[in-house]
Parts: C-alpha cells; structure tokens; sequence
C-alpha cells in the first residue's frame, strides 16, 4: 500500500542506522550550509521521478524547501507535522518573526498540518492563528516488557536493598527536563524518614550539576545517575514511581513508555502531561513546574496510594490511543486520504 522514502536534504546522521527495513530507502540531496536555492529544485524532481504523491516535512527546517517543491511537482500533496513550539532556525528575535509568519503563510494557504499533543495544537492555532487543517497524531512507543530479574539484578546492583521505593525518570540530563527538582523532592522524602531511590537514566550536560546536587542534599548513595542505556524496559522494571519534573513537553515519550509498563506516574503540568495522568480514571498525580515540595507530596501520596490500580489505568490508557500500531494507523488514514485514496 504505501512505499516510504526518508529525504535528507543534506546528509543522513545518526538516526539512519534506526531504519532496520530495506524496502524504506534513504536519498541524500547533499545541500549545502545556508541558502541552496538549487535542492528545491533537485527535492522536487525527485518527487516527479519517483511519483511521489505525500511529502512529509518534519518541523520548521524543512518546510519552505518542501512546500516550494510539491508546487513544482504535480500530484505531490504537501503534509508538515510540528513537534516543538520553537523554531530550530529561528532563535533570534526578528528571525523568528519571519519564520513564524513564512510558516502561517505556507499553512494558510492550504498545506495541512500534524501535530503530536493537543497542547501543541492550541499553540499552533493561538500562536499562528492557522484556520487550515490541524490533526492531532500522537506519537505511539512500543510496548515494554516488564522483568522482574532485571529489577533485581539492576537494584543489586546500585545498592539498593529490597523494600526500599524506587523513583526514576528517563531522559537527556538537560535544563528543560529540570531533573534537580526531582532530586530536591526525594531529599525531602529521605528527611521524614522514606527509604527512597531516585534513578536517573541518560546523560547530558547537567550531568555535573546533579551529581553536586545530590551531595549538598546528603543524598550521595540515593540519587543514581546511571547514563544512557539502551535497555530502557529493564531500567524502568527497577522503578515503583515514573517522575516527569520538565518545565517543557509536547508529548513525552518515556511517560509513554512508563505507562506502557503499568508504572504510576507523577508528573509536571506541561504539554499534554495533564491529559495523560489525569485522566478519568487517573493514572497517578500532576504538579507544578519547579514545585519540590508538591512533587515530594504527590511522590509521597503514590508510594502509599493505589500504585497497581493507577499504574493499570495508565497501561489501559496507552494500549486504547498511544501503540506504534495506533499511530500508524493514524498517518495511514490521513495519507490515503491526502492522496484521494479510500
């Protein structure tokens, strides 16, 4: 039914080795740094040659060239999906105006729009003010398994004794994920008396920062920053508690995959987190950006609350809207649709 192509308009990076499925190829159109009127040109007599009749572009550096191709291909329909609020290319001030007003302009004239959470979709329509066409496609995970030897074998290994609680999170150790108020929030647990573990999977540049952190907190053996893994489902086996401390989210992917495993969440009231945890029925608790002591309570009211009947509310919600499968089956529709094909 469908023939996927990825087209890099410069070169492939580090995501190319994901793409496992030969028949999906990759095309490189070499552009060059800056302005290179010429790979519109080249995008869109690939379009022609290969009878390309829905092009995909993905956020902001990719939309002009994309929209200016499909008008010279016929037959080419034009899709653009924004998964941030920002532009990557448009940091300063003035440029971002011109880009924000480039992008309502190519979107009002008729090209419609994915976006993966429907607080996204508010501020596209309210920051762009776009009358045309906006889906909400959430993106799907895969579903996790949980492994009980993996949570014993890890929790060995970092120390941590049986019966103690465990809260993790998974992410890059960067601002925006603001992982030092989750640290804050289990030092104030560990100071009524809680045996409790925070384990942080990732790394990034506040790497440094946390583990000076969790000494001034006295919390050299409870805080545990593990780097990046890639076997995510057997770090979040070790975990009781998903926390989600970012003071930024469209639609966060390890709650997803925390949900995936039936584990409660509490999390910041960002991006669609509300949406996910609240429910009805919820699937854990919501609390302020930057608020230590909040999380610390709702951490609190988790660990001594319904975990398995939340963490299962969760597990519902994900299988009923956020599977790879679900998603797919999404885009499938809305390209089959933009093609004129039932």
């Amino acid at each position: 039914m469908f023939l996927p192509m990825i087209v890099c308009l410069g070169r492939s990076g580090s995501a190319a080795p994901w793409v496992t499925q030969r028949a999906v190829e990759i095309v490189e159109l070499g552009k060059q740094p800056g302005k290179d009127p010429r790979i519109i040109l080249k995008l869109a007599q690939l379009f022609r040659n290969r009878g390309v009749q829905v092009a995909h572009s993905h956020n902001w550096a990719t939309l002009a060239e994309t929209a200016a191709a499909a008008r010279l291909s016929p037959g080419t329909r034009h899709l653009h999906a924004q998964h941030g609020q920002q532009h990557e290319e448009a940091s300063l001030p003035t440029h971002r105006r011109v880009a924000r007003g480039l992008l309502r302009a190519r979107l009002l004239a008729g090209i419609p729009c994915v976006v993966v959470s429907e607080s996204l979709r508010r501020f596209v329509a309210e920051e762009w003010r776009l009358r045309g066409a906006i889906h909400v496609i959430p993106n799907g995970v895969e579903t996790m398994p949980r492994s009980e030897d993996a949570r014993q074998r890890l929790r060995a290994e970092l120390g941590i004794r049986a019966g103690s609680h465990v809260v993790g999170s998974v992410g890059r150790l960067s601002a925006v994920k603001d992982f030092g108020t989750a640290v804050r929030a289990v030092a104030l647990l560990a100071q009524e008396g809680r045996d409790v573990h925070l384990v942080l999977v990732g790394d990034g540049d506040r790497r440094q920062q946390l583990g000076e952190l969790r000494q001034q907190v006295g919390l050299d053996s409870r805080v545990h920053l593990v780097g990046r893994q890639d076997a995510v489902a057997d770090w979040l086996s070790v975990m009781d508690v998903y926390v989600n401390s970012s003071v930024s989210e469209a639609l966060s992917m390890s709650i997803l995959e925390a949900m995936s495993m039936g584990l409660p969440i509490v999390a910041t009231d960002v991006g669609d987190n509300r949406l996910l945890v609240d429910g009805p029925p919820p699937c854990g608790r919501v609390v302020g950006v930057g608020d230590a002591a909040g999380m610390s309570a709702a951490l609190a009211a988790t660990l001594d609350g319904p975990k398995e009947k939340w963490g299962a509310a969760g597990r519902e919600r994900f299988l009923s809207g956020y599977t790879i499968e679900r998603m797919t089956q999404r885009y499938a529709d809305l390209y089959l649709a933009m093609a004129g094909r039932p």
